[in-house]
């Protein structure tokens, strides 16, 4: 079973429970809207307050990515000013960041360029990760989170391959119910027009 599978269960549950008490089907919905909405607050707390910080970050970057366009190298070098006390050509960003407070850190994904540092050629393929102590950071790069190529050990364990094909991916991390997720895309069958929305859990853990 799939996790909306999963997460349909117990709604099913609590539908039956609160229609069983108040008999108008229309009512037991708003309640139980109420109810997830309720239950879903501090998630969605912890996401407004990392895009508020994400407002204040994304204007200075997006003016970089306008007045230097595809001069990758210049943009890099500019963005150091955001990045202090790491070279910044060590995040290989490409584009569409987004942030998220984990534990007592802020983690900030996007998406980048990987490949090389395993192996692979280097593309647009993949979610990267920094990480900082505020939404403003100084950020420290914190490589790749996936790469949506679909990268696996070869069958002789000698190198990495591939088992989806390249093309840009977006995404970003979220948690629920205790579970911390990443959400992205990738072109189904090597069609880069299209896009087959992935998502996978992931493990995180951060120094106190």
């Amino acid at each position: 079973m799939n996790f909306f599978g999963i997460m349909a269960q117990p709604l099913g549950v609590i539908l039956k429970l609160l229609y069983g008490v108040i008999g108008n089907y229309g009512i037991t919905l708003i309640i139980l809207t109420l109810i997830v909405k309720l239950c879903l607050y501090p998630a969605y707390k912890r996401q407004i307050m990392s895009m508020a910080g994400m407002g204040d970050l994304q204007p200075k970057m997006t003016e970089l990515q306008k007045k230097y366009g595809a001069d990758r190298e210049k943009l890099s070098i500019e963005m150091e000013k955001l990045y202090k006390g790491q070279n910044p050509l060590d995040f290989n960003f490409f584009e569409a960041s987004s942030i998220r407070q984990v534990g007592n850190k802020y983690v900030m994904v996007f998406s980048g360029y990987s490949g090389k540092e395993y192996g692979l050629g280097n593309t647009n393929s993949a979610l990267r990760y920094a990480f900082g102590d505020t939404p403003l950071g100084p950020w420290r790069s914190g490589g790749v989170l996936v790469d949506s190529r679909g990268v696996v050990t070869g069958e002789d364990g000698g190198k990495l391959i591939t088992t989806n094909g390249g093309h840009n991916t977006h995404g970003s991390l979220q948690e629920i119910n205790g579970q911390w997720y990443v959400f992205y895309h990738r072109p189904p069958r090597g069609f880069g027009n299209a896009r087959q929305a992935m998502v996978a859990p992931v493990k995180i853990t951060w120094d106190k």
